[in-house]
């Protein structure tokens, strides 16, 4: 958590995607992954936590193996 008062919070949000592409009639694309940072500002409002401001930036990746992903099957 980066700030909290009772009417608003910002947090950073650890993500990871993964991307690709595999079929009949189309043209391939090998797996990929991706890692990024979304920090996330919410204000309480009388129907709940809403989001008011989001930004996203690359990284941080992890420096393992255990982040690895599989193989897409092949047709």
């Amino acid at each position: 958590m980066r700030a909290y008062r009772p009417q608003e919070a910002t947090v950073d949000v650890w993500c990871s995607g993964l991307f690709g592409l595999t079929g009949k009639g189309v043209q391939e694309i090998p797996i990929k992954t991706s890692w990024f940072t979304m920090t996330v500002t919410v204000r309480w409002t009388h129907d709940g936590w809403r989001v008011s401001d989001f930004s996203q930036k690359d990284g941080p990746e992890p420096t393992s193996g255990a982040a690895a992903f599989g193989q897409a099957p092949q047709p």
